[in-house]
C-alpha cells in the first residue's frame, strides 16, 4: 500500500444561491490511484438569507467517477447528520441534512469524511 502524508487544500464553499456572507472551509485528501480519501471542515459564520443546501468543491483537477455520497455531522448547534452527494463528472458535492432539508444557517460547523472514486 502507498504511504505518505495527506494533502491540505482549500475547497470553495457555496450556498444554493451563491456564496455565504461569511464562511471558512478547509479540506484534506489522500489519493491512491482513483481512490480519494476526503475530509472537510466547514464553518458558516453568517449564511445571509440562504438556508439551502451547501456546496463544496473537490481538490483541483479531480472529478467524480460515479454518483457517490459522503457523510458527516453538524458539530456546534444541532448535531444533525448531513449527507453530501456528487454526480458523475462533477467537481462539487451538495450537502444537505439527513432529511433533505437545507443545512445552511448562521453559526453552523460541519465535519464530513468519506472515500470516493475519481477520474
Amino acid at each position: 500500500m502507498a504511504t505518505g502524508a495527506w494533502t491540505e487544500f482549500t475547497p470553495v464553499l457555496g450556498l444554493g444561491s451563491g456564496a455565504p456572507a461569511s464562511a471558512e472551509a478547509s479540506g484534506r485528501y489522500y489519493q491512491i490511484g482513483t481512490i480519494l480519501y476526503l475530509s472537510y471542515d466547514l464553518t458558516i459564520t453568517t449564511a445571509g438569507e440562504d438556508d439551502s443546501w451547501i456546496s463544496v468543491t473537490l481538490p483541483d483537477g479531480l472529478t467524480a467517477a460515479a454518483r457517490q455520497t459522503i457523510f458527516g455531522r453538524e458539530k456546534k448547534s444541532t448535531g444533525n447528520v448531513v449527507q453530501a452527494i456528487i454526480e458523475p463528472g462533477d467537481t462539487v458535492f451538495w450537502i444537505g441534512n439527513y432529511d433533505n432539508t437545507g443545512p445552511s444557517a448562521d453559526g453552523r460547523e460541519y465535519v464530513l469524511t468519506g472515500v470516493i472514486e475519481v477520474n
